[in-house]
């Protein structure tokens, strides 16, 4: 996404700037500003203002949300060569598609749209591109936590939203 935001003249903007230019884009009732000028990276928001941007893109009211999962490629370098690295779990394999995830790993997948962020905020689109969540948390590991310490907050929030989706589609707690 930096390398998209230098070719399309984004490169040089503070954060006020970028927050400016994007809400000129997606429509000014979302609210969002940056706390570093990084495009998907250092923007903060609500769930809720999230949650308007989301329905924009299902509602097609913003030309990526046809876009959605389209030239997708696969990230990880465990399982296709031409990879070279990957911030999701090296045991799973998820493709990158425009400025997203896309959630195949054959074990676990459920062809999900998301952007699992460093602390925790994982916004997601269904794979039949009909409904949406949002898991908005940040929990640090207590010390001696039993838990996998390799996995970061953004990680911890997509098993998180991958049991909702399954508890939804299924009915069955899990």
């Amino acid at each position: 996404m930096q390398k998209h935001a230098s070719l399309v003249g984004l490169g040089p903007l503070d954060n006020a700037s970028l927050a400016s230019e994007i809400r000129a884009k997606i429509g000014t009732d979302v609210v969002l500003g940056y706390a570093q000028p990084q495009l998907a990276g250092g923007i903060f928001t609500t769930a809720g203002n999230y949650a308007r941007f989301l329905r924009k893109l299902l509602g097609g009211e913003l030309l990526l949300g046809s876009l959605l999962g389209t030239h997708a490629v696969c990230t990880n370098p465990a399982t296709c060569p031409q990879a070279l690295n990957t911030p999701v779990p090296s045991n799973e394999s998820w493709n990158y598609s425009l400025g997203h995830w896309v959630e195949v790993d054959p074990a676990v997948g459920d062809g999900a749209l998301s952007s699992a962020g460093a602390f925790g905020f994982y916004p997601w689109i269904d794979a039949g591109k009909a409904w949406y969540g949002i898991v908005a948390r940040r929990q640090l590991l207590p010390a001696g936590s039993d838990e996998d310490a390799t996995l970061g907050e953004g990680a911890r929030s997509a098993q998180c939203g991958r049991l909702i989706r399954k508890a939804w589609i299924t009915g069955a707690a899990q």
